[in-house]
């Protein structure tokens, strides 16, 4: 989680950036991963950057309308505090989670979107006419459910998943791992740790990927890697007891 840390303009330039990008998601679900985390998303240094400020002005654009809809437009300017309220749950800016954004986080604040589309449509067909515009809602209905129907199919087993992910999203150090580890499930060990080096040169202190690479060097007797991975994590976890029965096992191949 990149937000992990951060205080001031710093997690608020990259709070706003994420939110931009979830905002994309919802409109046009093109892209989709179960994880966007490091180094998908890099922390954002300042509000004057491109991410942020295109998630400020949609933040901004958002609240403008739930004020000037509130009386005039309930039901909208419900829906629309609903959807950032929800959306906030998960978003880091309360309670820091495991990750900064998953397309599966997005589900209860979409819900409020697709109600607004709903509205949307209806007064959109007044002007255009019902036939035009049901017509064409029909037509985006049509794609975006193809497009539902062709992503769940990627959540069928880990393996669909996660190679998948690595590859729409692959500079996630999350998605990444979690291929490698399937590749080395299945003996696919020189995959497997072309896939744990490339995580752990974005993230070197990540420590899931360095366990997972160095078990993997170890099954493959690469021991000197496994021993620098273990040690690592020991310098940044003195107690992880995982690293400590990696550098077990190697001192024991070592020295039988």
């Amino acid at each position: 989680n990149p937000v992990v840390g951060l205080t001031g303009l710093p997690r608020a330039a990259t709070l706003l950036g994420v939110f931009g990008r979830a905002v994309s998601l919802v409109v046009t679900p093109l892209r989709l991963s179960p994880d966007y985390g490091y180094a998908e998303f890099e922390p954002w240094p300042s509000l004057l950057t491109f991410g942020p400020l295109v998630g400020a002005t949609v933040l901004l654009a958002l609240l403008a309308t739930i004020a000037a809809s509130w009386r005039r437009a309930p039901l909208v300017a419900f829906l629309i505090a609903s959807a950032l309220v929800t959306y906030a749950i998960t978003s880091n800016i309360v309670i820091q989670i495991g990750t900064v954004l998953g397309d599966r986080l997005l589900y209860l604040p979409s819900v409020f979107a697709c109600l607004l589309a709903g509205i949307a449509t209806a007064v959109a067909a007044q002007h255009l006419g019902r036939k035009t515009m049901y017509g064409a809602a029909g037509a985006i209905l049509a794609l975006l459910a193809a497009r539902s129907h062709a992503y769940a199919q990627k959540w069928k087993d880990d393996a669909t998943l996660f190679e998948y992910a690595s590859r729409v999203a692959p500079n996630s150090v999350r998605n990444l791992g979690s291929w490698g580890v399937v590749l080395a499930e299945r003996g696919r060990l020189p995959e497997a740790r072309a896939v744990f080096d490339r995580a752990v040169v974005l993230a070197p202190d990540f420590i899931p990927n360095r366990l997972n690479r160095g078990a993997a060097a170890l099954a493959a007797g690469e021991l000197d890697i496994a021993a620098t991975d273990a040690r690592h994590v020991l310098e940044l976890a003195p107690d992880n007891p995982e690293a400590k029965r990696l550098l077990d096992e190697v001192e024991r191949r070592r020295f039988p």
